[in-house]
């Protein structure tokens, strides 16, 4: 029973001593002492990215397992193979995956699919594949995962600039949850990674639309996306809420959207008062046979707005605008009127710890929550 170490130049593997041969006076002896080189000149003594694999016999065959980086984990298992062998029990080997074949089957868990952030982690993993796809998932160390982040910040985005720092987090957070949910369904059976410090980002925006903004970028809209940006103005829901709007959540005679906690991202039930504005648009809008999504383009559910709100805003001239800006628009105007509470219940931010207690004193009614659209829509203040 051995430990090998394999050369990560030529992927040979010996074993961590040599012989030496040593010339005396009386002859010449042998002794082991550790490897320095592989056969192929490559130093092994200092080598950052050797593996280690260990070497044992059973009932007479040779086996052997690749182990990953780290030696304590080879000497653990090898200690652990000889137990196993000395009380004649079965030896599982251990189970090697490597992170692109790890990366395809994750993406094709059904459960996976349906996550709201799929479409975000498959950017992430087109990124991580060409760094981490060809090792396996416990040779994946913190220090790899510095290597990594360093190797893209000097790379540069089709924006002609660097990666942001809350990009390389998204990456690395999908990584780090790959690699846990492979563990947890039993498809290796350890990693490395353990626990990984994410930067502080620092990419608070302060970004609002004024009324003479918001009204010029509806002249230049193409119709589903004039729609999308007046629901969100008027009632600060994010864009996948309105995207993913149906009737049967619509209640016009109450004038409310009454958001169910599968529809939201805080995964809790939401009512959205709505404007006397907002109720006649929607009175206005056809329904689809094929579907009960409110917002449609031909007929079909909308799947993303991105690009014809981008083009909207450069022909209306704006600049730095995101669609996300109209919810802290909205959300702006209100706090300087009303009640926190009650915005925080309209939007769906959540109550902070110091305030949990004294929030269950306050009963959100949907009378309380009309008060938001009690006055004009365009309430500008000085920003």
């Amino acid at each position: 029973m051995a430990i090998l170490i394999e050369c990560p130049k030529c992927g040979k593997r010996h074993g961590e001593r040599e012989k030496k041969v040593n010339l005396n006076g009386n002859g010449k002896s042998v002794s082991l002492v550790p490897r320095q080189n592989c056969t192929c000149g490559f130093g092994l003594g200092k080598a950052g990215a050797k593996v280690y694999w260990i070497e044992y016999y059973l009932k007479g065959n040779r086996k052997r397992e690749r182990i990953g980086p780290n030696r304590a984990a080879a000497e653990h298992r090898l200690r652990e193979v000889l137990s196993l062998r000395t009380e004649n029990r079965y030896i599982r080997r251990t189970k090697k995956q490597k992170f692109s074949d790890l990366t395809a089957w994750y993406l094709d868990q059904p459960n996976i699919k349906a996550r709201r952030s799929n479409e975000r982690d498959e950017f992430s993993i087109k990124n991580l594949r060409p760094f981490f796809g060809s090792r396996y998932a416990d040779e994946i160390t913190p220090g790899l995962v510095d290597a990594y982040r360093t190797k893209r910040e000097g790379e540069l985005s089709r924006l002609n600039k660097p990666p942001s720092t809350a990009t390389l987090n998204r990456e690395i957070a999908c990584l780090r949850r790959i690699l846990n949910y492979s563990l947890a369904e039993g498809k290796i059976d350890d990693t490395s990674l353990g626990r990984v410090r994410l930067p502080k980002e620092h990419n608070r925006r302060s970004r609002v639309v004024t009324a003479a903004e918001y009204h010029k970028l509806l002249e230049f809209c193409l119709p589903h996306t004039r729609n999308a940006i007046v629901i969100g103005y008027l009632t600060g829901m994010r864009v996948s809420e309105i995207l993913n709007l149906k009737w049967d959540r619509i209640d016009l005679d109450a004038g409310f959207i009454r958001l169910k906690k599968e529809d939201t991202k805080e995964k809790a039930p939401r009512n959205v008062p709505l404007y006397p504005e907002l109720i006649d648009l929607l009175q206005s809008l056809s329904r689809h046979p094929g579907h009960d999504y409110v917002l449609a383009m031909d007929g079909k559910p909308i799947k993303s707005i991105k690009k014809s709100f981008k083009t909207a805003c450069k022909s209306a001239g704006l600049k730095n605008l995101w669609f996300h800006d109209l919810r802290r628009t909205r959300i702006d105007m209100w706090e300087s009127l009303y009640n926190t509470y009650l915005i925080r219940a309209a939007v769906g931010h959540a109550i902070p710890k110091a305030d949990e207690v004294h929030s269950r004193y306050i009963v959100i009614t949907d009378l309380r929550l009309k008060t938001l659209v009690a006055g004009s829509p365009d309430i500008i203040l000085d920003f």
